[in-house]
């Protein structure tokens, strides 16, 4: 009876390194950093009228991530922030919510534009709303 709780214990122990390993895989290869380099493009171009283009992910994705070459253009694709860099730290706990909290945002060289059209609308009101990025 023992040696069956032995290995319900170890093959516990199994599946969690294995999953342990799984997540430092995605989170500090260069593999990882491209699939969560699309899904953050995907998703910030999903709420938004315009396009978003992110050269490269970099960082440890477990405390936060940079993001380098990042362009997001408003509905009329004129650039509405430029960066070279944007870098982010959070915490994992945040990460289970809707929300993310960011503890410390940075941006590098960056070139915000909000020029107004015709319709006298500024590029960031046409954009939606920030906090949905």
């Amino acid at each position: 009876m023992r040696r069956w709780w032995v290995r319900l214990i170890a093959a516990l122990v199994v599946v969690v390194l294995l999953l342990f390993g799984a997540a430092l895989l995605v989170t500090n290869s260069n593999w990882g950093r491209e699939r969560v380099r699309r899904y953050i493009e995907g998703l910030v171009q999903r709420n938004s009228h315009g396009l978003v283009h992110i050269g490269k992910v970099t960082g440890d994705l477990l405390r936060g991530f940079t993001l380098h070459d990042v362009v997001i253009t408003d509905s009329a694709h004129a650039p509405f922030i430029k960066a070279d860099e944007m870098w982010a730290r959070y915490s994992l706990t945040t990460l289970r919510g809707k929300r993310i909290d960011f503890r410390e945002v940075k941006l590098v060289r960056p070139i915000i534009s909000t020029r107004h059209h015709n319709a006298g609308r500024s590029a960031q009101n046409r954009m939606g709303d920030v906090d949905s990025f």
